[in-house]
């Protein structure tokens, strides 16, 4: 699950990630944090029947948000946002009080529809599919990897998205993606019926060329 705060621009995500801040930290003041304390003070740790966790929280921020991605980015100026995967869902308009909610539907092993999680969620709330392709890659996590190469790793794909089919898409910058059960930096995820991800360990074995070649197989 990626967060995503509304009252973050870039620069401030950036200088967090690039100068070594925990944003899941109590004193971070991003909303990821809450999600975090909630997670470490209310739950179990959750695992699943191989060892992994169950729930990772990931803060993020959109890389170049395109004009229809509404009020996740720097020009919301309340509340957060955040992406469940492979539930394939996008929460906007979040605040405080909604973060037991979110974290507790994003645990259950039933599977939650859209309708159901909006009823419990408050009424600025929205839930709506994500859209039709996300792409994250991580800022850092692993020795070699910055919010500057993840940003080329993200505008590779933001070319190669303008030139295709694949106009409906999201960027997402992560604070990192070290909990990841393939220890990625780069995930590409499509919306569609029981749909698989796709994950690159190196951020450096992509060129624009290769990220055009896979998305062509989108």
């Amino acid at each position: 699950m990626f967060i995503l705060d509304d009252g973050w621009d870039e620069t401030r995500f950036v200088a967090a990630v690039q100068g070594g801040s925990a944003l899941k930290h109590p004193n971070s003041g991003h909303a990821v944090a809450s999600y975090a304390e909630w997670l470490f003070t209310h739950s179990n740790y959750h695992f699943n029947t191989v060892g992994e966790f169950s729930l990772n929280i990931t803060g993020g921020h959109l890389y170049h948000p395109h004009v229809t991605m509404g009020g996740v980015g720097p020009a919301a100026s309340r509340g957060h946002s955040a992406l469940i995967w492979p539930e394939q869902l996008l929460l906007k308009g979040l605040s405080n009080q909604d973060v037991p909610v979110v974290v507790k539907a994003a645990l259950s092993t039933s599977p939650t529809t859209a309708v159901e999680l909006k009823s419990k969620l408050s009424s600025t709330a929205s839930v709506e599919a994500m859209p039709a392709l996300v792409v994250v890659s991580a800022c850092g996590g692993s020795p070699g990897f910055s919010t500057l190469r993840a940003q080329q790793t993200l505008s590779w794909f933001k070319t190669a998205a303008s030139e295709g089919k694949h106009k409906d898409i999201m960027l997402l910058q992560a604070e990192d993606l070290k909990n990841h059960r393939n220890g990625t930096n780069v995930i590409i995820m499509p919306r569609a019926e029981k749909a698989k991800e796709l994950a690159f360990e190196l951020q450096l074995s992509l060129s624009l060329d290769r990220v055009r070649a896979e998305m062509e197989k989108l």
